[in-house]
């Protein structure tokens, strides 16, 4: 394992999210590592979050670096939305059949939003009050926070990645952004 301080090494794909088919596998394997009372991850949602432990592994995704889709904090880990998920459907385009794909053709551009609220429902992530998305701010290097991001955050990272790498100490819970306003009389 890793020291204090080694947080530099690569982690590896953790052996646990092994997800059987509903038809073949247990309640009890597909229900590892999730919320109470969620229904499990669908096969959609397990071919994402396999995907996303496996290019953190890889180094195909970076992580806890500036530009990142992917943090971890003392919560968990952070997937930074909507980007990550665009980025799934965008490394998965050639990909003609399976769940992926039947996203694809009954959701069309929207699909990656359809495998959001999949993720959500998965029990993997853990809900902010009554919507799905945490909210975090960069610190600049003067310590001062930056622009705040919506992350979906991942409970359990062990189920994903072994080792956990270290907490990200240049990002920060935030409060969430408020909305812009459009101005009403934007024509005069």
């Amino acid at each position: 394992g890793l020291k204090p301080g080694e947080g530099g090494a690569t982690p590896t794909v953790a052996a646990a999210p092994r997800l059987a088919p509903a038809a073949t596998g247990s309640a009890a394997a597909a229900q590892a590592g999730t919320r109470p009372g969620s229904k499990g991850p669908t096969p959609a949602a397990a071919a994402f979050m396999a995907w996303v432990a496996q290019a953190v592994g890889t180094g195909e995704l970076t992580y806890n670096e500036d530009g990142a889709l992917v943090h971890f904090v003392a919560e968990g880990a952070l997937l930074l939305s909507p980007e990550i998920f665009r980025r799934f459907f965008a490394a998965h385009v050639s990909v003609t059949d399976g769940p992926i794909a039947a996203l694809r053709q009954s959701h069309g551009d929207r699909a990656f939003a359809r495998l959001q609220n999949e993720l959500a429902k998965s029990g993997w992530t853990a809900r902010n009050g009554d919507e799905n998305l945490h909210y975090y701010a960069f610190l600049k290097a003067d310590g001062s926070p930056s622009r705040t991001a919506s992350f979906y955050l991942v409970r359990q990272p062990a189920l994903f990645w072994s080792p956990v790498p270290a907490p990200n100490a240049r990002i920060r819970l935030a409060a969430r952004p408020k909305k812009m306003k459009l101005p009403q009389d934007a024509d005069t």
